[in-house]
């Protein structure tokens, strides 16, 4: 869970906030498995997600890890938040990129992670999500911070407390791959003491070709990643909110 604000890497000069249809381009694939978390279980305290890959240390309250959490609509979440399927502006090409479903970010002094490993051939790929702050854990006194790289280049990373409260807001970047390999798509969730701030993260995806501009962040080729810090890839970063907030209760 997390609270106050701060900046979402602040000098985004070309993130826009961008309302209305972003269509997938003709075309368009997804190289992520899984990435709107449909297909997942759930054994004791503890979900998994087909295709991805939980580790870090899941800290306290609850400490279970990332969670499958219901977005319909009408089912109440573990501290009462009602959220709607994700309905932030993707250019995602698969048909159930909003689904019934997202992964719940939510243990007090955790460090959490997803990942993917994915093949990549050379071109520039479109690398996106959707995020959303629940009500319940907005006015947290803890922040908590949600990190994505991908090859071991930094993409984001941004503070709870600096999104929107209660509504789904859509982030994505261009990444230039000049080798072909296996990259991993990795997201960290580093939250405070307890109470920290929650996040949903859901629509997550790899395209090709790019429905933004430019070129973005060039990825080291698999064998040579010393070259890890990419502070420039927050400045090609785009931040789109959906145009309505989904239903959600404190």
């Amino acid at each position: 869970m997390l609270a106050v604000r701060s900046t979402l890497f602040a000098v985004m000069a070309t993130a826009c906030a961008l309302l209305g249809s972003v269509p997938a381009r003709a075309g368009a694939i997804n190289y992520i498995t899984n990435g709107s978390f449909e297909s997942n279980s759930t054994t004791g305290n503890t979900s998994s997600f087909t295709g991805w890959t939980i580790g870090g240390t899941f800290g306290s309250g609850p400490g279970y890890g990332p969670e499958a959490f219901v977005t319909n609509g009408s089912t109440a979440g573990r501290y009462g938040d009602v959220v709607s399927s994700d309905n932030a502006t993707s250019p995602d090409p698969d048909s159930n990129f909003g689904g019934n479903y997202a992964v719940y970010l939510v243990d007090d002094a955790a460090t959490e992670t997803l990942s993917q490993t994915l093949y990549l051939t050379p071109g520039t790929y479109e690398v996106g999500f959707d995020a959303f702050a629940t009500a319940s854990g907005y006015g947290n006194p803890n922040n908590a911070t949600l990190s994505a790289t991908i090859g071991g280049v930094s993409i984001t990373s941004t503070n709870v407390n600096a999104m929107s409260k209660a509504v789904w807001e859509h982030y994505a970047a261009n990444v230039t791959i000049t080798s072909a390999g296996n990259y991993t798509y990795s997201f960290v969730y580093a939250s405070g003491a307890a109470a920290a701030k929650d996040v949903l993260l859901d629509d997550v995806y790899v395209i090709s070709p790019s429905t933004l501009g430019g070129t973005g962040v060039t990825i080291p080729e698999p064998s040579s990643l010393a070259v890890l810090l990419a502070p420039l890839a927050l400045l090609m970063f785009s931040r789109r909110r959906s145009a309505s907030a989904p239903l959600s209760l404190a």
